[in-house]
């Protein structure tokens, strides 16, 4: 998408290098002038978290014009599009649910027919594909303000 940072190299993969002992070896282990290459996998993990909060930072920060709403949706939709309960906890862990229900809330007072509230819609779909436990977490934290959302959204007009 073109909001993504992911596809526009906004936020480009860090790989480190450290000691052998603290790594593993990836890509046969060898890069391209044949020296040994060690890849520590607590940077991919730093680096998904940086991503994700830039992410939500986006979404949270965007509120006009819808564009902007829109790019940082779409942006945010490509990085919970996975099946990973663990990275799913993580997002709930760092509100993505909160801020989701914050524009939810957003669109449907401006127009609740729009491709904007699909969208969100789709988004929070993707983070509620959480453990069962931070689901349920999630749920009763937003649940007072997101159930009259859902009936409105099913209301005929």
């Amino acid at each position: 998408m073109d909001g993504s940072y992911r596809s526009n190299n906004q936020f480009p993969e860090n790989i480190g290098f450290s000691d052998p002992n603290d790594a593993q070896i990836i890509d046969g282990g060898y890069d391209e002038n044949g020296n040994e290459v060690y890849y520590d996998a607590s940077d991919q993990d730093q680096n998904r978290t940086d991503i994700l909060k830039l992410v939500l930072y986006d979404l949270n920060s965007a509120i006009a014009p819808r564009e902007i709403r829109l790019m940082a949706i779409h942006a945010a939709l490509e990085e919970f599009d996975h099946d990973d309960e663990v990275l799913h906890d993580e997002e709930l862990d760092l509100r993505a649910d909160h801020i989701l229900l914050q524009k939810l809330t957003y669109a449907m007072c401006i127009d609740p027919g729009s491709t904007e509230v699909g969208y969100i819609c789709s988004a929070m779909e993707s983070v509620y594909r959480a453990g069962r436990t931070r689901l349920a977490q999630s749920f009763h934290e937003i649940c007072d303000a997101l159930l009259p959302l859902f009936v409105e959204m099913i209301r005929p007009p």
